[in-house]
């Protein structure tokens, strides 16, 4: 098994040094690779869970009421490329796309406007960051968290509710454990409602 390429916020690599420290002595025993990619996927899931939104590169397709205002706002950013269709017939075929005003973060500016009706907006974007410009902030957060799950794995995990994932589960609370840093950090990256 390898890492979940649409959530990991990290490589295995990175983990390995990161828990080696500054001897740089992390044991090179294959059978630590699954138990980690399962702690690095965990962590990535619930980082994204947690902040709702998309924080590695990915296509996102949602469907939005459109409530006759100017502006929508989808739950993902930064956006590198991106469609958005209106179409109240629920078909969204390439003459009901639109050519929006502007895009700031999550905020798209639609000057006609976004006419009512029930999930007859359709956004399909790129949202996140590629694997190589995830913020270090974030990777760092993420690195912490999988070094604690890692500890509390070899501890034996007991108490805490369980994470289920393909291929195996964690058990874990997360949130719980994480300390002030990192939900400092992903408060930070975390979806505000508007």
């Amino acid at each position: 098994m390898a890492v979940d390429t649409d959530y990991s916020l990290v490589t295995l690599e990175e983990l390995q040094d990161f828990l080696a420290g500054e001897d740089g002595d992390y044991p090179s025993d294959a059978s630590l690779t699954l138990p980690l990619e399962t702690i690095i996927d965990g962590v990535s899931k619930w980082i994204h869970e947690y902040t709702g939104r998309q924080l590695k590169s990915k296509e996102v397709t949602e469907y939005y009421n459109g409530d006759g205002t100017q502006k929508l706002y989808v739950s993902s950013w930064p956006i590198t490329s991106s469609a958005f269709y209106v179409d109240n017939d629920h078909t969204f075929g390439a003459s009901t796309e639109i050519t929006y005003d502007s895009l700031v973060d999550n905020e798209v500016y639609y000057t006609a406007g976004f006419p009512v009706g029930v999930k007859n907006i359709k956004a399909v974007y790129t949202a996140g960051w590629a694997a190589g410009s995830i913020p270090a902030d974030l990777r760092n957060a993420c690195l912490i968290m999988c070094q604690l799950m890692d500890m509390r794995q070899k501890k034996g995990a007991a108490g805490t509710t369980s994470v289920s994932l393909a291929g195996g589960t964690i058990q874990f609370d997360v949130e719980r454990l994480a300390p002030p840093f990192v939900t400092d950090v992903l408060n930070r990256y975390r979806t505000v409602n508007v």
